[in-house]
C-alpha cells in the first residue's frame, strides 16, 4: 500500500491531508508540535480565564479554498458572516467613515484615485499613492498592511494590485468577512481533525522531522526523534512546514527571507458592542479591533516589525487608551494578553516574490506546500489552504 507522508499539521498540510484522503489515498501526517494549526491555534489563558486564539483570523467571501474546506470539515456552523461594510475610526480627529461594498473605497473627491492607475508600474504601493494623501492614510495604508502584512514603502505595487483585482472580480460582496464564533480550536482544528480521523488519515503529534535521506533525486527516508520512516518506491512525500525549516532540511530550497510579525492585543471586558463586529482604526498603534465572545475586545497590529523593541505592557496601556476614547470604555485597563508573532508571514517585495518555490521539488517524489509556496496569494489561510490542495493534485496526478 503506497502512502504520502505529510510533514507539518498547519492549514497547508491539513488540506493536502484532507484532499488526499478523500481520494482514497492513505496518509500519515507528522506534526511537530503537541497540537494541529501552525500559526493558526488557540489555547487556554489562565491570566484571562478564558481560552484565546493567537491572532485575529478572519475570512473574505472571495477565500473560496477556505469555505470549501469549512464544508468539507463540517464546520459551518461554527462560522457567521460580519456586516457587509468597516466602520473606521480615526484616533486622532473625531470622524469616522464606512468601507461598504462593492469596491470597499471611502468617499473622497474622484480626483484622489487617479493615483489606482500607477499601480501596474509603480515599484512599491508608497510609490504609487502617498500614504500622507486622503486615498493613502484612509484606505490604501491600512489595506495594504493588513491584506499584505507588509509596510506600502516596501509591499510591491503589483502584488496589491493582485489582491483588488481578486476582490474587484469577486463579486459585490467579495470583502465580506466570515469570522469564526468561536475559538479556532473548536471552529476549525478539532472539526479537521474529526474528519481526517474519520477518512482514516493517521495523525502523529510531538514529531518533529530531524533530517532526511536523499539518493538518485528521491527522498528514502525521514528521521524522527523516535525513529526512522522508510519512503517506499510509491510514497509520496509533502514537506508543510514554514519556510525556514523547509530551508533547514533542503538547504538548497529558495524561500523569501524577509519576514513580518503581527502583534495582537486581548483584553477581557465587559462591553455592549455586538459580537462579532470588526472595525478599523487610524491614527492608533491597534489597526483592526474585534468583539468575541467571553467579553474578549481583541486588536491587531500588522506588519510589526518595527514594534519589537517597544514594551508589551506600555503598548497595550497605549492601545487601551485609544479604545476608550473612542468607544467610552473605562480608562482603568483591563487584565490583557499581548501575544507577539514573530514570523507571521514573508514580506509581499519584489525579491520575496522571486524566491517562492513552485509546489514540485527537485525531487521526483517530494512536493511543497505552505503559503510562502507560489500560490499566487500573499501569506494568508487562503494562500496556505490552496498550496495544500496544489501540493495534493500534484500528488494524485503523479500516481
Amino acid at each position: 500500500m503506497t502512502i504520502t507522508h505529510i510533514i507539518g499539521g498547519g492549514l497547508a498540510g491539513l488540506n493536502a491531508a484532507l484532499h488526499l484522503a478523500e481520494q482514497g489515498v492513505s496518509v500519515s501526517l507528522y506534526e511537530a508540535s503537541p497540537q494541529l494549526g501552525g500559526r493558526c491555534r488557540s489555547y487556554f489563558d489562565a491570566q484571562l480565564g478564558c481560552e484565546i486564539d493567537n491572532g485575529n483570523h478572519l475570512l473574505l467571501r472571495c477565500n473560496r479554498e477556505a469555505h470549501a474546506f469549512i464544508a468539507a470539515i463540517g464546520a459551518e456552523a461554527q462560522w457567521q458572516w460580519a456586516e457587509p461594510r468597516y466602520l473606521m475610526r480615526d484616533a486622532l480627529y473625531p470622524r469616522q467613515w464606512e468601507w461598504a461594498a462593492p469596491y470597499w473605497l471611502p468617499h473622497l473627491p474622484l480626483f484622489q484615485y487617479w493615483h489606482l492607475l500607477k499601480l501596474p508600474f509603480a515599484k512599491s504601493v508608497s510609490r504609487a499613492i502617498p500614504p500622507e494623501s486622503p486615498l493613502g492614510k484612509r484606505w490604501a495604508v491600512p489595506l495594504c498592511v493588513s491584506a499584505l502584512n507588509t509596510p506600502p514603502d516596501q509591499a510591491e505595487a503589483r502584488q496589491f494590485l493582485r489582491f483588488l483585482i481578486h476582490i474587484a472580480t469577486g463579486g459585490r460582496m467579495a470583502a465580506q468577512a466570515r469570522i469564526a464564533r468561536a475559538p479556532f480550536q473548536q471552529a476549525l482544528l478539532d472539526p479537521a481533525m474529526t474528519k481526517l480521523k474519520t477518512l482514516g488519515v493517521s495523525l502523529y503529534f510531538s514529531q518533529r522531522l530531524q533530517k532526511v535521506a536523499m539518493e538518485d533525486h528521491h527522498i528514502r527516508a525521514l528521521h524522527f526523534a523516535s525513529g526512522t520512516q522508510v519512503i517506499a518506491p510509491d510514497d509520496r512525500v509533502i514537506f508543510a512546514v514554514p519556510p525556514r525549516e523547509a530551508q533547514r532540511l533542503l538547504p538548497e530550497l529558495s524561500v523569501p527571507k524577509d519576514m513580518e510579525s503581527i502583534v495582537n492585543l486581548h483584553f477581557r471586558y465587559s462591553h455592549h458592542q455586538p459580537l462579532g463586529k470588526i472595525e478599523g482604526i487610524i491614527g492608533s498603534v491597534a489597526e483592526w479591533v474585534f468583539f468575541k465572545a467571553d467579553n474578549i475586545v481583541s486588536t491587531t497590529t500588522s506588519a510589526a516589525n518595527h514594534l519589537q523593541s517597544e514594551d508589551k505592557d506600555e503598548l497595550a496601556k497605549a492601545i487601551w487608551r485609544d479604545l476608550a476614547a473612542l468607544y467610552g470604555f473605562e480608562k482603568n485597563i483591563p487584565p490583557y494578553r499581548a501575544v507577539n508573532e514573530k514570523l507571521a508571514g514573508f514580506t509581499a517585495t519584489r525579491t520575496n516574490a522571486r524566491r517562492r518555490p513552485s509546489t514540485r521539488s527537485a525531487y521526483a517524489n517530494l512536493y511543497l506546500a505552505g503559503d510562502y509556496t507560489q500560490t499566487g496569494y500573499p501569506a494568508t489561510i487562503e494562500g496556505a489552504l490552496r498550496s495544500g490542495r496544489l501540493a495534493a493534485d500534484a500528488c494524485l496526478a503523479s500516481r
